[in-house]
């Protein structure tokens, strides 16, 4: 038996149990405006939170290197010495956020580490790593 002409049944049957499975899953039935996990900052009552997000960017990332060395002298105070920022200074409210090189960006910037000495350091292995991935490892270390 065919729905519309030329859909079977069992098929129809099968996406209309799909679809509505996917409103069920999907839909947040327990919604409200006001949540206490959403309203404040944990331990922190009436602080806003900011969070920049680094996404994967392959061997792009180096514009990420950009805004990260951007965060980190305009944002971070410095801590005294040349290796980078004391992270327990940074405003309140600030987090990082990353996947795969972005992972990378928002870990030196939580971690105070110095953006630019990094930078150098990518800079001066991508000639070792550009055509041989399987380096990176031994690359890193370095």
């Amino acid at each position: 038996m065919a729905v519309s002409g030329r859909l079977p049944l069992g098929l129809a049957m099968l996406h209309a149990f799909v679809f509505f499975n996917g409103v069920v899953l999907y839909t947040d039935f327990h919604f409200r405006e006001s949540h206490p996990l959403r309203d404040k900052t944990p331990g922190k009552p009436g602080v806003e939170r900011v969070t920049f997000s680094f996404d994967s960017a392959g061997w792009l990332y180096v514009y990420q290197f950009g805004v990260a060395a951007f965060l980190q002298e305009h944002l971070m105070p410095p801590n005294g010495d040349a290796k980078g920022r004391d992270p327990s200074h940074y405003p309140s409210g600030l987090g990082f956020s990353g996947s795969s090189a972005g992972a990378l960006t928002a870990s030196l910037l939580a971690s105070g580490t110095s953006v630019p000495d990094v930078f150098e350091h990518v800079l001066a292995q991508y000639k070792v790593c550009r055509r041989q991935p399987w380096k990176m490892p031994i690359c890193a270390e370095e």
